[in-house]
């Protein structure tokens, strides 16, 4: 590139100030000239913000007096980062660890034709540096099941320069200004898509846009995640089945909406009958309440918390 772009890059805290300042030391340290960082802090009680504007005198921290949630939460720096001259936002989770050469390839690829909307990289695991969380995913023709590019899989470069995808995740995704000013920004009207499927919401928008949302495996990022898997917690099951229901019915997948009603009904089923032979009937009633209110549309609450 010989001309490159302004990137502003829109990190989230949340009480996690210790893994924020090294996702930060790692971003300063990407080998991109023209980049800027806006941490949005989320309501932290732990001092973050203090603490993260003296060890970062160069960066933008913004500090929201409440916790707004991951869609409101990077709405607001989002929007700082359009109001000064973005032509690129970085959506980067605080628990990752960047590339040297990551947001390079990902402005590379995203040049490379104006109808590319959103790029994500390669998503591994912090402590299992070559095996992949995240790429991507694709949606099934008939039914909303995303089919995930890669997952579990070791990298070995199998991907080449780009993949098509129809979602990336909130995780790390660069956005092309024009698409949030033709488009919008995340939707976070009450405490919809509050911490989930707000970037699903998101991508879906934008490929109706026209827009073309790609992966780009050779930009690489390490994400803080357990490879053991974790018992979710009531709160986390209420809010996933409740905004996977609203996501799948306001935005159509497959030849007949019976078909979603069906299987989002059948994976909620196997769910419960999964969590009773384990042991954890308390995530019965949240996934069940979740499933009743994605289907009534009521996200006027923010259960189990």
């Amino acid at each position: 590139m010989t001309e490159y772009p302004v990137v502003y890059i829109v990190i989230l805290n949340w009480n996690l100030k210790d893994d924020t300042a090294e996702c930060v030391e790692s971003v300063l340290d990407l080998d991109y000239p023209k980049l800027s960082i806006v941490l949005v802090d989320n309501g932290s009680t732990d001092g973050s913000p203090q603490y993260l504007s003296s060890r970062f005198p160069q960066i933008r921290v913004v500090a929201n007096r409440e916790n707004k949630g991951f869609t409101a939460g990077n709405n607001v720096g989002i929007q700082y980062a359009l109001g000064h001259g973005a032509d690129y936002v970085f959506i980067l989770n605080n628990d990752t660890i960047v590339d040297r050469e990551s947001l390079r390839e990902l402005v590379s690829v995203a040049e490379s034709d104006p109808r590319i909307g959103i790029v994500g990289p390669l998503i591994l695991y912090h402590e299992a540096k070559d095996k992949i969380w995240e790429l991507g995913a694709r949606q099934y023709r008939y039914l909303p099941i995303p089919l995930s590019i890669g997952r579990g899989q070791s990298d070995q470069g199998q991907f080449g320069s780009w993949v098509p995808l129809d979602y990336v995740t909130g995780c790390a995704m660069l956005v092309r200004s024009e698409v949030l000013r033709t488009v919008g920004l995340f939707q976070s009207s009450g405490s919809l898509y509050h911490w989930y499927g707000g970037d699903n919401e998101f991508c879906y928008r934008v490929g109706k846009a026209g827009y073309l949302v790609l992966g780009a495996p050779r930009a690489k990022i390490w994400h803080k995640v357990s490879l053991t898997a974790k018992r979710a917690s009531t709160a986390a099951r209420y809010l996933r089945t409740r905004d996977r229901v609203i996501f799948y019915r306001s935005c159509p997948h497959g030849p007949h909406p019976l078909l979603t009603d069906l299987y989002l009904l059948v994976n909620g089923m196997k769910t419960v009958v999964l969590d009773v032979i384990r042991g954890h009937t308390d995530l019965v009633c949240p996934l069940v309440r979740g499933l009743y209110d994605g289907y009534q549309g009521d996200s006027s609450e923010l259960r189990f918390l």
